[in-house]
This record gives C-alpha cells, structure tokens and sequence, in this order.
C-alpha cells in the first residue's frame, strides 16, 4: 500500500513536467515519448523475469516457513533417528532456492539500472541534437528542457524500480487474495447475542452424509440415530469409518454434505451451529495447553466469573485435584507449553476439568484415552461413570474397555460409502 501510494504521487509529479515539456516544444515531448516506449520496450523481458522471479520466491518461502515449522515441532523425533544431518540439507536446499531468487531480484535490478541510465543518456543526446540542429530551439528553451529531463529521469528510473517491485509482490498479494477469499467463503455467521439451543429430549443425526471438499471420498453416507438428553453414546468402528468426522459434525465443527444434525426438532443450520458450539465441550486424543498456570489454563472456557473453589471442584470430578495438590504452587505451577511438565494421564484429565468447566449440555471425548496407560483410563472411566446420566456423553473409542459402561453403541462399518452400518443396542 505503501509503495503503491508513493507511486501515485511520483506519477502525478512525472505528468506535471511532461506537461512543461509539451509546452515548451511538442516536437520534444513526443520525440521523447517514442524514446519512453522504447526503453519500456527493452525492459519488458527483465519485468517478465522479475514477476517469475516473484512466484519463485513465494513459493520457496511457504515451503521454507512449512519445513521449520514441521521440524521444530518434530525436534525430538528427528533427534532420537539421529536424522539432524538429513534435515539440515533438506533445509539448506530449500533456502538456497530461495537465495538463489533474492540474488536473481538483485540482478534484475541491477540491470534495468544500467539500461535506464544508459538508455537516458542516449535518449538525451539524441533529442537535445535533434532539438538545436532540426528544430533549432534556443539555447534557453534547451536549458530549461536540460533541467525537466534531469528531474524527469530520475522520477522514470524510480517508476520503473517501483513497477518491478510491484511486479516481485504480486504473486504473494494474490495468494493472500485467495486465502481471504477462501476464508470468508468459509466464514461462519455470528451471532453475538444468539443463546446456545438447549437441549430438552434428544439429538438427532438425521441422513447425514458427508464427502471432503475437493475430493470424491465418501467418508459418511445416509446416517440417521438418536442419542436422548444425558445419554451416554459410545462410537466405535474401524479406522477409517469416520467416528471422529461423526464426531466433529455433532459438534458442530463440520457441516455435513447432506442431511443435519437437530436439537430436539430445531436443525442446527449455519446460523445455530455457533451458539450450539457453546453448550459442547470437545476433548481429544492430543491436547493443547498455553504456557501458563493450571487456574489459567482451565477457566478461560467458563461462561462466567470463576472462583477457586470452582475450580478444585471441577478437578476433583475430572480425579486431578490429587496431582495439582502435588504440585509446588498448585493452581498457579505453570505446566510449560502444551502442557509439556504433566504426564499423559495429567493432561487428560486436566483438559476433562476445562471441559467440565465450560458449564456443557453435551461431552464430547474423541479418542481421548487411548493413549493413557490402564491405571489412568480407569481413572477416566471412573469420572464418566460418576456423571452418566447427568450429562450427555459421546465417546469415540477403539477399545472396548472404553465403552463398556456406555447405554448405546453407535456402530460404523468398515465399507465408508453404500453398506454403512449404524447399530442401536
């Protein structure tokens, strides 16, 4: 925006002087308007290669952006492969493509000042003979010309450094252009003020189908159950069948291809599954945590104001009050970033507090323990039983330890699309 403003402005000051050159002699200003475009003409290849030089330079830095990122957070796994020396060159290969295009910018540049200022040279003394020896214009007239082309030029030379620069960045603007463009095609309405349904009787999954965008897999086809309030439902079926996609549309984080999901008789449409969002509290497989204390890390999720009590209340039903009582400054021990000072166990059951925190009509656990050793998934599995039938629960599981304890058993089959299966027992 900056450049673009700055160029609107040396633009404006450029056509004030072409002016002044027209009227002191038009024979000049249009002389040197052939000379304009066929210096124009002479750097067209080097903008073509500036603007090529630009898609190069976008896409070697999203890759380079993507492979730091993926391997700092892989550090430990690369490390323990002894694979530093593999992932390095990775790296250097992709930073000296982009190396590679900084230097070839730096070229381009150069270049087009070396033929911008030769060819002003050249074009001056061409017009400036043919001005005294054809049109023969005063040597005052040549002076006052003398002093616009100098200004002039400079002014051209920087248009021309401007355009290429715009040229370099107009690959990143597009793909930024299409991003936001994605982004607000993707954009849910919100509703500020629109309170969360309340569930009375029952959900229901009514012919729900759903296919991932830009592809032709069927993930879910043609599934229709109820789960009734503080029910507790266990999903199970092979990988693959979709229960964490089931999961994610009863949450109301996926909208379905075809069918819908209900509160009761009201169809969580684009303009409730926000506020339905509100009353669900979502806890999976691998948790996130911020780098601050347990108090913090648990209550950002309430409706309201919180107190202490409040908090040790919702840990002891999630059975973490013991281990946040061990700690050394209790509520406020910072756990480290994504909760990397607790054990596994630790953390799910401190993300089961924040989800129990959040005040939910429905709980939703995907996974949530199936990576827990058996000391603590019976320790999960004692805090759902002590709040079934209290509270509706939907458990994604692959063991059936899981979900022994639960009322119903949605069951999905092996083949994704035509012989889904869904069972109620």
């Amino acid at each position: 925006v900056n450049l673009m403003f700055t160029l609107v402005g040396r633009v404006a000051l450029s056509l004030v002087m072409a002016c002044f050159v027209l009227l002191l002699s038009w024979q000049i200003a249009m002389l040197a308007t052939v000379f304009s475009i066929g210096l124009l003409a002479l750097l067209l290849p080097l903008n073509n290669q500036v603007h090529n030089s630009g898609k190069m330079t976008l896409e070697s830095s999203k890759a380079l952006v993507k492979m730091l990122s993926e391997q700092l957070s892989s550090f430990k796994m690369i490390k323990s492969f002894a694979s530093e020396q593999h992932h390095e060159q990775e790296l250097r290969v992709v930073s000296d493509k982009l190396e590679h295009q900084q230097i070839k910018l730096a070229k381009i540049n150069s270049t087009t000042q070396l033929v911008t200022t030769v060819g002003s040279v050249v074009s001056f003394s061409v017009i400036f003979f043919v001005a005294r020896e054809v049109f023969s214009i005063s040597l005052g007239t040549l002076f006052l010309l003398l002093i616009i082309f100098s200004r002039l030029s400079v002014q051209l030379s920087w248009l021309q450094t401007a355009y290429q620069q715009i040229l370099h960045k107009l690959p990143a603007l597009e793909d930024i252009s299409r991003v936001l463009q994605d982004v607000d095609q993707a954009k849910e309405r919100d509703h500020p003020l629109m309170a969360c349904p309340e569930l009375k009787n029952y959900i229901q999954v009514k012919g729900v189908s759903y296919q991932y965008p830009k592809g032709q897999q069927t993930i879910l086809e043609n599934l229709s159950f109820t789960i009734d309030k503080n029910q507790t439902v266990g999903i199970v079926g092979p990988s693959g069948s979709g229960k964490s996609t089931l999961a994610d549309i009863i949450a109301g984080l996926l909208t379905p291809t075809q069918g819908g999901v209900y509160c009761d008789t009201e169809l969580l449409d684009a303009d409730l599954r926000l506020a339905w969002r509100k009353g669900v509290a979502y806890v999976t497989q691998e948790v996130y945590f911020f780098h601050d204390t347990i108090r913090a890390n648990v209550s950002w999720v309430s409706p309201g104001p919180l107190t202490d009590a409040d908090v040790w209340a919702a840990l002891k039903d999630a059975a973490a009050d013991e281990f946040v009582t061990n700690m050394p400054k209790g509520l406020d021990s910072i756990i480290g970033d994504r909760g990397m000072k607790l054990s596994g166990g630790e953390r799910q059951r401190l993300a089961l507090a924040r989800a129990l925190l959040s005040k939910p009509q429905v709980l939703i656990l995907d996974e949530a323990t199936s990576a827990l050793d058996d000391g603590n998934e019976q320790k999960i599995q004692s805090v759902l039983k002590r709040m079934q039938g209290k509270l509706t629960i939907v458990i994604v599981a692959h063991r059936e330890t899981t979900i022994s304890h639960v009322d119903k058993r949605i069951e999905l089959g092996s083949k994704r699309v035509s012989q889904l299966a869904c069972t109620a027992t």
